[in-house]
């Protein structure tokens, strides 16, 4: 395709996205969604921040006494797009971001189609369908999937581009495309994308002609490379990833129930057709039934009917198209689809996915493709009299349809409602049926453009032209306007609470009883969080997830095991009862806005009564009134204890966390014992710790402690435990022990010590040197394959 329709495409779409999301363009606001305020906006954030510190973001000791952010893929620090960060405003990269996807997923849709001989006006259809499809604007919630979808077209592209060229150099060009939707966190995407990959590398016919194809050795070999490039330029992301995924509650897969909690159901079938038949994009949404992942899958009558007609005509590619949406289908119907509950079983890290609903990707995509398909073939039925005939009856038949339901409005809106078909499980009555109505009138008038432009006169480009216009104003106007913003001082302006935590200037951690956000097991409820507004059974308090505030308890994408099993423990007792465990864990401030306060504790900040009445008169559903209460007693990030008991993971450990009297200056629950201070010689029984600690140096991946021990015991640090931390006393490395179930310890001899914790992940640094390795070898590869090819056409 020549540049100058490339460059022109891409203006083009560029400046749709602008239109559709034209309140983006004014920085001091963003995109509201409980997944952007809960997790991908103040992560993003976190990593940010770090950065502009000098710090490179692999460990952040802000949620779940530390965690390794890095390694949570979903907070996309490799994904070359968020460059923006470090030169922009965060909310003017971040909605950049934002438009410029939207604009790439038409283009890229746009180029793949022209690059398969489709028409301009065909590829135009299939990219609008692509681009403003109600699947990509509901993922605007979810960017670990809207910035990996976006690119899927342009590696399908790339992959099939070197089969038609007969060059290796693609397969490199293709892997650099997956490898930035793997860095934008798309790990379902790439696992659904290669495996269509795969298979049609081993079957090709599905595709293409047998003049077209490469042999099975080339095509094989053309896969490996693609593979074995992806995998090592992704290596430095892919390791510490699976790491984290290794030591965190998704390591044993999900339970079936669990992972199937939103698959695709019967109804949802509607949404294909109807702009929010169920009001789940309306501000007002109720919580009705069926899964809520996707808000809309609208693309209307228009793409359906064309996908049908390409599909009629038949041949290998629309067979192929419909093989992949009946697969698409079959997975995304989860638990009530055989095939879904197969691959749940045999197929590797298939069990770690959460929702099938999200495998209903590859069905938009093939009707995206079968739409502009569809309207070529069309097309190239001019002077047919009998299609052009039927088209005729099909716009009359709407039109007469458009006139029967707006003279009959009233009696059919009420007919409705009697019947059921309003909140709280449909939208109302009178906006589904005006969505009908509209549906009819844009059908109407896209089959009488279409009509003419089948015609024999000398307008049919202009005909052809308005029907896909019309199709434009179909598919923009179903959701534009539908999403909400929220103004940025929701994330910048610091609450009271927050503000009281952030003053406190000592090392300690923040608790937030499990009653001030969770209801109990089948219970929702409402509230305001950032600016947006939450039905849920679990809805966090203002600081979760943000710098500054360190927190035993984090809102995680994804949970480390140990610190998830600690937490369970800790939260079958009693407020009180939990104290001692508490101290143990640095726990300074317990949060708590529970009904019943908690007496027997001080209470350092209750939040002020003006900020309290701002709050009730600014929203229906405000944050409930939060108190912090000090924990006396509590112990310092790093504490001395004098011995060990080794307890091996299981209920007996448990049993003895929870025992009342155990003291953690005493003694220290181990795995193993050590070697190097055997839990049998410890007399920790009846020894405290005994020594000070002071910190020396705090950093997001690091400490660095002045040690006077009275004698050889332990230093306990209360910070998660995580492969990849190393200590030195003195600077001599000494092994790190899980402690306490879920924290860390190091034996410390008598006398005065330095004893320094940092974060340096095997995982990271040897697959940063696997991604650079292979980043030298591919240029290398790239370079001699091209003075190869030059030499050749000399």
């Amino acid at each position: 395709m020549p540049l100058r329709e490339l460059l022109a495409a891409f203006s083009v779409f560029f400046l749709l996205s602008c239109l559709h999301y034209y309140p983006l363009l004014d920085f001091n606001v963003t995109m509201s969604g409980p997944d952007l305020a809960l997790f991908f906006i103040p992560f993003r954030q976190v990593w940010v921040e770090l950065l502009q510190q000098g710090h490179f973001p692999l460990w952040e000791p802000y949620t779940s006494s530390g965690n390794p952010i890095f390694a949570t893929i979903q907070t996309a620090v490799l994904y070359p797009f968020s460059v923006l960060y470090l030169f922009l405003d965060f909310f003017a990269a971040f909605n950049l971001n934002l438009i410029l996807h939207y604009a790439l997923a038409g283009f890229f849709m746009y180029w793949l189609l022209r690059a398969t001989a489709c028409s301009r006006l065909g590829s135009v259809l299939g990219a609008l369908v692509f681009m403003f499809g109600g699947y990509l604007f509901s993922i605007r919630f979810y960017l670990s999937t809207l910035l990996p979808v976006v690119w899927t077209p342009l590696l399908l592209l790339c992959f099939f581009g070197g089969w038609q060229r007969r060059d290796f150099r693609f397969a490199l060009l293709a892997s650099v495309v997956a490898v930035f939707m793997f860095f934008a966190g798309g790990v379902e995407t790439v696992y659904q994308v290669f495996a269509w990959l795969v298979l049609f590398s081993l079957f090709p016919r599905l595709l293409f002609s047998t003049d077209e194809l490469w042999g099975l050795k080339q095509r094989l070999g053309y896969l490996a490379g693609f593979l074995i490039f992806f995998s090592g330029l992704s290596a430095v992301q892919f390791w510490p990833t699976l790491e984290l995924i290794e030591n965190s509650m998704r390591s044993d897969g999900y339970a079936f129930d669990y992972a199937t909690r939103w698959s695709l159901q019967s109804r949802d079938w509607f949404q294909f057709v109807l702009p929010d038949p169920y009001g789940a994009i309306a501000p007002d949404a109720p919580a009705g039934a069926g899964q809520t992942w996707l808000q809309s899958l609208y693309v209307g009558l228009i793409p359906m009917v064309l996908s049908a007609f390409y599909f009629v005509q038949g041949g290998r590619r629309a067979w192929t198209l419909f093989l992949v949406m009946a697969v698409s289908v079959a997975l995304a119907l989860g638990a009530a689809s055989p095939l879904y509950v197969l691959f749940f079983e045999i197929l590797p890290w298939f069990d770690s996915f959460r929702y099938p609903v999200k495998f209903i990707m590859p069905l938009v995509f093939a009707l995206a493709l079968a739409s502009a398909w569809g309207w070529d073939r069309l097309r190239g039925l001019e002077h047919a009299s009998r299609s052009r005939f039927g088209i005729l009856v099909a716009a009359t038949s709407c039109m007469m349809g458009f006139g029967a339901v707006d003279f009959y409005f009233d009696d059919l809106a009420a007919w409705m409602t009697q019947s059921g078909f309003g909140r709280p499980f449909y939208n109302r009555s009178g906006i589904n049926l005006k969505n009908f109505e509209r549906l009819l009138g844009f059908a109407a008038l896209f089959f009488l453009f279409l009509y003419f432009a089948l015609g024999a006169g000398k307008r049919k480009r202009l005909w052809a032209g308005l029907a896909v216009f019309v199709f434009f104003l179909d598919i923009f106007f179903s959701t534009q306007g539908s999403y909400q913003v929220v103004g940025k001082h929701y994330y910048t302006d610091i609450p009271p609470t927050t503000r009281f935590l952030m003053g406190d200037k000592e090392l300690f951690r923040v608790y937030v009883t499990p009653e001030s956000e969770n209801m109990e097991a089948g219970s929702e409820q409402r509230r305001y969080f950032r600016g947006v507004r939450i039905h849920a059974s679990g809805i966090p308090v203002e600081f979760r997830n943000q710098a500054r505030v360190q927190q035993l308890r984090g809102w995680n994408v994804i949970g480390k095991k140990r610190q998830v099993l600690f937490l369970r423990t800790l939260h079958r007792l009693s407020n009180t009862k939990r104290l001692p465990l508490l101290r143990m864990a640095n726990v300074k401030y317990i949060v708590h806005s529970g009904k019943e306060p908690l007496d027997t504790l001080p209470i350092a900040f209750m939040e002020p009564e003006e900020y309290r009445r701002e709050l009730e008169q600014k929203f229906d559903y405000p944050p409930p009134l939060l108190r912090v209460y000090e924990n006396p007693g509590y112990l310092g990030r790093a504490f001395l204890a004098g011995g060990c008991k080794a307890l091996p993971d299981g209920p007996a450990l448990k049993q003895a966390l929870l025992d009342a009297r155990w003291n953690p200056r005493r003694w220290v629950f181990l795995p193993e014992s050590p070697a190097e201070f055997p839990c049998a010689g410890s007399q920790a029984d009846n020894e405290e710790g005994a020594g000070t600690v002071e910190p020396l140096a705090v950093e997001p991946d690091g400490y660095v402690f002045a040690v006077a021990s009275a004698r050889r015991q332990f230093l306990v640090l209360s910070d998660s435990y995580y492969p990849g931390w190393e200590a030195e006393v003195d600077g001599v490395p000494v092994p790190i022990h899980r402690a306490n179930m879920a924290f860390r310890a190091v034996v410390v001899p008598e006398g005065k010590h330095t004893v320094e914790f940092r974060y340096r992940p095997d995982s990271f640094y040897y697959g940063a040197g696997v991604s650079a390795f292979t980043l030298v070898a591919g240029s290398v590869f790239v370079a001699a394959a091209t003075r190869r090819r030059r030499e050749i056409l000399e």
